[in-house]
């Protein structure tokens, strides 16, 4: 009985196959045949790669008709520009510089730098030229020094191009910029109405939001099947067409996008204004390094994005439009968090809080962030105000240890720890470093644990701190929050916080926090510095408060040697589940990461959190000191961080071992010379003065110390 063909088959193979099936049972003269070893084999192979390129064709036809199934990028550009769309192209990274000319001679009270003023840096061994892209005056002449100061000036890398056309009289020309290069945030199209005029006109690009009629000057623009970028005029209906016989003329920049990101240094190279030269010493400084460089946009992001910012019809109401306004603008964008001022406590009715992590800087610059406000004022519901925070970076670090088996593995400890590395840094960049996601303990070990089938079991001790920057320019106080709870008891002796130190007047200043007799909410910030007799000297006992319960800082702003200081806050996580709500991006500091392989899996060990706090008497020993008495018995003695002062105590030879490891010392942190890291334990030899001055104290021999108990293992 003859069969009917499976039409639901597409690959070459089970086409043959159908197709011969179906001429066995037709029962014809075929149902014998050898189909392998015969002349109908080719003929087979002929209907069979027919019929599938016939279905691959159908298939892709019909795919390349929706823009979210489409492959070909004309196809996906073409379904954007119905809906009004145009790709990103190529973005020019930008920096922001400060200037200072000299006059060289003449009274003149103000200089300006012409639109096309040049700037090099080199980055990777190769030079970028930086330009302006506008005329910028400055009239602030210092008397003092001669010098003009110019306090902000945008520069832009990519070199200067321009392309000529003439227009005739056909309505639907097109002009073609054949630059892969062009940056159309920089394109300016200027028309004269004939080669011999001299004056001309500046178009504008087209924009739903302002009133079009038949003598606006505007052109349209998109991106052709070839990949390139096109405009057109107006039919003097909608837009203004030039006259024939116009010369038009397009001027861009066309740059090298991400290539530069990062230059921190430039050098001038244009054309100093009149009597002017460069200044003789602090010429150029750079306020805000090279950033926002990026390359066209991608097919993948033109399917996400199109169809949004068609929803959004232009317009900025709900958080997803904000994010489509946002994602038009800024090319160098990772990753952008919109929320209402409602969802805050307390609420801020009325505002909209826009915060983008750029992908090639940790913060947008001044630049970056007015472009923003300004394509929203057009565009924003008019009782809500958009405001543009910096993304809030918490960073963790962490001690890990694992056991594995050495049987399972042919990896020796290094391998397997730096394999351990490289699953950690993925996990970052996997699921951390984007707003809303969430560091999970149990799936950050699972991925350890998945590094090799070696590793029986791991545990991890999670640290966390906060980069602040103390600014001499700047009087307004500092306010971080970690947005989780902090381990440790408010009323505990040990600080909760500790601190990375900063110079001023030849100190070495360091915070920690101090608890408060009777107040169940907060712990007082004191400031101190160990003096030339090693001894602590607290300078300010109320600089900040510390809410544990929130994780909230707030700290006066401090004086520093240089302009400005960064300064670390480290604390510890009550919770091992930490989130990422609102502004705030987790990322993993791989360069503070300890990890500390085990090959012995009979070893048992005790609590990994640091909770339980000890007052053992500071050993006074060099490093040299032996742990163990003639006899043979191990002696539990304390090992102090040297960067905390923490002393942890080492009741076995194990933990004596792993403290070795990682640079613990037999005597407390203490220096004549003032360089000392921040500590929260002093042994013998170093005093503590609580005096709000800097005064010398006597020193004293103290009798005991705090120590933390031993980060090691458990759960083997």
């Amino acid at each position: 009985m003859a069969t009917q063909l499976n039409t639901t088959d597409l690959d070459f193979d089970k086409i043959k196959d159908n197709l011969k099936t179906y001429l066995k049972n037709s029962g014809g003269a075929f149902a014998d045949y050898d189909y392998e070893g015969s002349g109908l084999n080719s003929l087979l192979d002929i209907l069979a790669y027919n019929t599938h390129y016939n279905a691959v064709n159908a298939h892709m036809a019909v795919n390349e008709s929706f823009i979210d199934t489409a492959q070909v990028r004309a196809n996906v550009v073409s379904h954007a520009k119905l809906i009004g769309y145009i790709p990103r192209s190529v973005r020019a990274p930008s920096a922001n510089i400060a200037l200072k000319l000299k006059r060289s001679s003449g009274t003149d009270t103000s200089a300006t730098l012409s639109s096309g003023t040049t700037f090099e840096t080199t980055v990777g061994g190769v030079t970028y030229t930086y330009q302006t892209l506008a005329d910028i005056s400055s009239s602030q002449y210092n008397s003092t020094t001669g010098n003009f100061e110019f306090d902000s000036i945008d520069i832009y890398e990519g070199t200067s191009r321009t392309s000529q056309f003439f227009f005739n009289d056909n309505n639907n020309q097109k002009f073609v910029i054949r630059d892969a290069l062009l940056d159309t945030s920089t394109l300016k199209i200027t028309v004269k109405d004939s080669a011999a005029a001299t004056s001309s006109t500046t178009y504008n690009l087209y924009n739903s939001e302002v009133d079009v009629g038949k003598t606006t000057a505007v052109y349209f623009l998109t991106e052709n099947y070839e990949g390139y970028y096109q405009f057109e005029f107006g039919d003097n209906i909608v837009g203004k067409q030039p006259v024939v016989g116009s010369v038009i003329t397009a001027s861009y920049l066309s740059s090298n996008y991400t290539a530069s990101n990062g230059a921190a240094s430039f050098t001038f190279t244009g054309a100093f204004p009149t009597n002017t030269a460069l200044a003789d010493s602090g010429a150029i400084t750079v306020s805000s390094v090279s950033s926002g460089g990026a390359a066209r946009e991608s097919t993948e992001s033109i399917q996400i994005n199109a169809p949004r910012k068609f929803i959004t019809q232009d317009r900025a109401v709900t958080t997803q439009d904000y994010e489509s306004v946002v994602k038009t603008i800024i090319g160098d964008l990772q990753d952008v968090s919109v929320y209402g001022g409602q969802t805050l406590s307390p609420p801020q009715y009325g505002k909209v809080f826009i915060s983008v992590k750029p992908q090639s800087s940790l913060f947008l610059t001044d630049a970056q962030k007015s472009s923003i406000l300004t394509a929203l004022e057009r565009k924003r519901v008019i009782t809500v105000v958009p405001e543009i925070i910096d993304p809030d970076y918490t960073y963790l670090n962490f001690n890990v240890y694992f056991k594995y088996d050495t049987s399972l593995t042919d990896r020796n400890s290094d391998q397997i720890k730096a394999a351990v590395l490289d699953k950690i840094t993925t996990f970052n960049t996997t699921f951390l470093e984007k707003f809303g996601n969430n560091f999970r303990y149990s799936k950050f070990l699972a991925d350890i644990d998945s590094t090799d089938t070696a590793i029986k079991g791991s545990l991890a001790q999670i640290y966390a701190y906060k980069k602040i920057t103390f600014d001499n320019a700047s009087t307004a106080g500092i306010s971080v929050s970690f947005g989780f709870p902090l381990l440790g008891d408010i009323q505990q002796t040990n600080p909760i916080m500790t601190s990375t130190g900063w110079e001023f007047n030849s100190k070495l200043y360091f915070l920690e926090d101090v608890a408060i007799s009777g107040d169940d909410t907060k712990r007082r910030i004191q400031k101190y510095y160990i003096d030339t007799n090693s001894t602590k000297v607290v300078e300010e006992r109320e600089v900040g408060f510390l809410y544990p319960n929130t994780g909230v800082i707030t700290l006066d702003n401090q004086q520093v040697q240089a302009p400005s200081a960064d300064v670390e806050l480290k604390v510890i996580p009550k919770s091992y589940d930490i989130p990422g709500i609102e502004n705030k991006i987790l990322t993993i500091d791989t360069s503070k990461t300890n990890i500390f392989p085990d090959a012995n899996l009979s070893t048992a060990g005790g609590d990994i959190v640091p909770s339980t706090v000890y007052n053992v008497q500071p050993t006074t020993t060099t490093a040299s000191f032996n742990p163990f008495t003639t006899a043979g018995t191990f002696v539990p003695h304390t090992m102090y961080d040297p960067v905390t002062g923490i002393g942890y105590s080492a009741n076995t030879h194990e933990q004596h071992l792993l403290y070795q490891e990682l640079g613990y010392t037999h005597t407390p942190p203490a220096t004549s010379t003032g360089t000392t890291a921040s500590g929260s334990s002093f042994g013998t030899g170093a005093t503590v003065d609580t005096g709000t001055t800097a005064t010398s104290s006597t020193t004293s021999t103290s009798t005991s110390t705090s120590t933390s108990s031993a980060p090691s293992y458990s759960g083997y």
